[in-house]
């Protein structure tokens, strides 16, 4: 998986233009259930009828990448979650990492579909809870 992980910051740093880019290291890797990902990223457990399928978090204190163990059966999605949650690795580690959640998630999907384009892999719609959460940014869609 680490494979992965290094080809995903190789295609990055070729596709982006972070500055810090070469000689970094990889956040440390560990799989989860999608219950114990939501719960890290809403402190809470959601209530019933609501369903959250998160593939990926990526958290800069200490640099780690969890991602949903589901993922591992399923290759498109694995490479897809790489690419989004390295790039807010790379966000993170060259300044560029906003408290505002729009502004590391937009320019992030739209990484990851531009690398799944460039591979011939299904794209993906931003989620319009991040549009919405534009709009408290103070940015829009581009």
């Amino acid at each position: 998986m680490n494979m992965l992980a290094a080809l995903a910051l190789a295609w990055l740093c070729a596709n982006t233009q972070f500055t810090k880019c070469q000689e970094v290291d990889l956040p440390l890797l560990s799989w989860h259930d999608n219950s114990q990902l939501v719960y890290t990223l809403y402190n809470t457990i959601p209530n019933k009828g609501i369903d959250i399928y998160i593939y990926g978090i990526y958290l800069h204190e200490p640099k780690r990448l969890m991602l949903n163990r589901d993922l591992k059966n399923n290759p498109i999605l694995l490479q897809r979650a790489f690419v989004h949650e390295i790039y807010h690795h790379l966000q993170y580690i060259n300044d560029d990492y906003f408290e505002c959640v729009a502004k590391n998630e937009l320019p992030a999907y739209r990484i990851t579909n531009k690398f799944s384009r460039a591979f011939g892999l299904p794209t993906e719609k931003i989620p319009l809870q991040i549009y919405f959460n534009a709009v408290q940014c103070n940015i829009g869609p581009r």
